[in-house]
């Protein structure tokens, strides 16, 4: 909802993460995130070869986020198309 401009007081931001981290890493780094933002924060976390391997597959949440609006945090579109989007 964020990313399509229809988020509510209520709404939760979904990330994407796609690297060599760990999602007990990402959970850490996120607190202060969460707290500034005021609102939760759930990480998904791939590697590069489990993102491909999903999408390859059709995972639902991937092919969804893939072709929905996005907000890049690091990164763009250029580094989502050559994992193979």
């Amino acid at each position: 909802s964020v990313a399509r401009g229809a988020e509510q007081a209520g709404s939760d931001v979904d990330l994407v993460i796609v690297g060599a981290v760990t999602f007990s890493e990402i959970a850490a780094a996120l607190c202060s995130a969460q707290e500034q933002l005021g609102r939760e924060v759930n990480p998904t976390v791939y590697t590069v070869r489990e993102f491909r391997e999903k999408l390859d597959t059709g995972h639902d949440l991937l092919t969804t986020t893939v072709s929905a609006p996005k907000v890049f945090l690091i990164g763009g579109k250029r580094e989502l198309d050559r994992l193979g989007t």
